[in-house]
């Protein structure tokens, strides 16, 4: 395991799980909003509009399909964008406007003008183009592009770069943001793109984490914010870009560091255990994943960052969190996959609530009041408000 050394730690205590009266926030009765499988799902960030692509397996492709509920109404019948075939990745902006898609030919995006999606057209990405990231705006994509690059030990290296959509919904041309290294599997290099689409972050050629902003539509380039000197296997930006998170390996502690005063402050460590399958909500401040520990929540309360253990046990979950909302779903057999939630309320996290007992692929509106997953035992999409 490797330890850097950290200027400034942050506190880290363990959090007692509180659990109000009403014991789980009032979450309503889940309603089928899908009959068929789907992965990949995405909620705007009210969580009142869906999309996903129907598939039947975590990699499978499929035709993408939306649904959407009216205030605190009930969802509607699911619909089918037109003429997405074979999608293997989905994305969409923060009011499910506009979705990017991964074709078998190429990237394209839809947008939504009421209940009508329009016909897929090209953005322009090139064929090389991995790790691509759409921000929440729909305003910015950017991209690790593998073109000119070779394994090592030659390793020449793979480009970042990002493209900005122009007013009348096209997509200019890529521009070079910086260089990052080739590995022997490619060129997918952990790259983050903040939600607001002003910052970038990747790891360099000489293994440092840099970060660009978008200022006046010029990239600006600026100091590495650190020196990890390894390969990253987890990194993360908070929606305006002003903190980073992230983790050599999943032996290794995570570390923060926030943008104050024209700087980046010294690297602060926020778990004390390896993190496996880390998410991490859209302010960066809300980080869950599974541990030799089970399944654990790091919180920032405002000065320190305390520990939640919300189930022991050696497990394997998928998970998503909000700001707000933390969402775990248990991987034990088809018929017993439990998806337990908790809710910040004041400075305690409810204790966890289960809302459905075989579940998978949960997603969480950044507002934290819908939740949406796979029943594995139905296959078929739920959701629930609150």
């Amino acid at each position: 395991m490797r330890r850097i050394p950290v200027i400034a730690f942050a506190s880290v205590v363990l959090c007692a799980l509180a659990a109000p009266a009403h014991a789980g926030t009032g979450w309503t009765t889940p309603q089928k909003i899908d009959p068929k499988p789907g992965r990949d799902i995405n909620l705007s960030d009210g969580g009142k509009t869906a999309v996903w692509i129907r598939a039947g397996t975590d990699t499978g492709t499929g035709p993408v399909r939306w649904n959407y509920r009216v205030g605190k109404g009930v969802w509607k019948t699911s619909k089918a964008l037109p003429m997405t075939s074979g999608v293997s990745d989905v994305q969409i902006d923060a009011y499910a406007t506009l979705a990017l898609m991964r074709t078998p030919v190429e990237w394209q995006a839809s947008t939504r003008v009421g209940t009508t999606w329009s016909m897929p057209v090209a953005v322009g990405l090139p064929a090389t183009a991995e790790t691509v990231t759409m921000s929440r705006t729909g305003t910015l994509i950017a991209f690790v592009d593998s073109a000119g690059s070779t394994p090592p030990p030659a390793g020449l290296p793979c480009t970042v770069k990002a493209m900005t959509r122009n007013a009348d919904g096209t997509w200019a041309a890529p521009v070079v943001i910086g260089s990052t290294p080739r590995q022997g599997y490619g060129c997918a290099q952990n790259v983050a793109l903040s939600a607001d689409g002003s910052t970038l972050a990747w790891l360099d050629t000489g293994y440092s984490l840099n970060v660009s902003r978008l200022v006046g539509g010029v990239w600006t380039s600026g100091p590495a914010v650190f020196v990890p000197g390894y390969d990253l296997y987890y990194l993360a930006l908070s929606s305006d870009g002003n903190r980073v998170l992230w983790q050599y390996s999943t032996e290794d502690d995570t570390y923060t560091q926030t943008f104050s005063a024209g700087a980046w402050t010294p690297a602060v460590s926020v778990t004390s255990s390896g993190a496996i399958r880390p998410v991490a909500s859209a302010d960066a401040q809300t980080f869950a994943f599974d541990s030799e520990n089970g399944f654990e929540t790091y919180w920032f309360s405002g000065s320190a960052w305390k520990q939640v253990v919300l189930t022991s046990g050696n497990l394997r979950t998928s998970n998503a969190v909000s700001n707000t909302v933390v969402a775990s779903a248990q991987q034990k057999t088809v018929s017993s996959s439990p998806l337990r939630v908790s809710v910040l309320s004041g400075a305690a996290w409810t204790k966890p609530v289960q809302v459905a007992k075989s579940a998978i692929n949960p997603a969480v509106s950044t507002n934290g009041k819908s939740l949406v997953w796979m029943s594995r035992a139905k296959k078929a999409l739920y959701a629930v408000r609150r």
